[in-house]
């Protein structure tokens, strides 16, 4: 579960079902893996891949992201700006809500991601 929104790989339909991660107006802290949680509970198949496949993190910044090295500065940061995060805590209870209902949590309503928006397309020639 850790770093999994670095390569989160989930079949189209099953992303939009669940409405891809939650859109909350915190630090991104953690909600790749309440998504994570959320495709288990529906069910979702996990696939764990063997050797010679590897993925790998690309190293944030120190207080950028999470790191071991960085998780004081990045906190002090997040509490300096008044930006919340969601914390182990709740994870955990969302994790164990979703176990105890059989089911996902879904958090965005409809019109998530940007669905309401026209995006100019551009081709390279």
């Amino acid at each position: 579960m850790n770093a999994c929104g670095d390569f989160t790989l989930l079949d189209r339909q099953s992303w939009f079902d669940l409405r891809g991660y939650p859109e909350l107006e915190i630090f991104s802290f953690h909600l790749d893996s309440v998504f994570c949680h959320a495709a288990h509970a529906s069910g979702a198949p996990e696939v764990v891949l063997g050797e010679p496949m590897r993925i790998y993190h690309i190293e944030h910044g120190t207080g950028s992201g999470w790191t071991p090295e960085g998780q004081r500065a990045l906190f002090a940061r997040l509490r300096e700006r008044g930006i919340p995060w969601l914390s182990d805590a709740d994870l955990r209870g969302w994790a164990g809500q979703m176990r105890r209902l059989g089911a996902p949590l879904i958090f965005n309503r409809g019109g998530w991601g940007l669905e309401k928006e026209t995006l100019d397309e551009s081709y390279l020639t």
